[in-house]
């Protein structure tokens, strides 16, 4: 994570997130966030969610990857 850091202008040599990692500060908070991803049942990304329903493109069952597909994906699930 640290050598990926170096490679983001806003964390390239912050001490304060080296340390951060270093401790462990977030850990709890990532498996937190893993846990729930897991449950979530998303195979990938992007992935759209609305109402607790996943959107997707008109004929596809990927994520809408356009304006007007995600326009019509979100007008359809409003529609109910």
């Amino acid at each position: 994570l640290l050598d990926v850091a170096e490679s983001v202008d806003a964390l390239k040599g912050n001490k304060a997130f080296q340390k951060d990692v270093e401790d462990g500060t977030y850990d709890a908070w990532a498996i937190k966030m893993s846990k729930a991803f897991d449950k979530s049942g998303v195979q990938g990304t992007p992935t759209l969610k609305m109402d607790g329903k996943t959107l997707t493109a008109e004929g596809s069952e990927n994520a809408p990857m356009t304006v007007a597909d995600f326009n019509t994906a979100v007008t359809k699930a409003l529609k109910g």
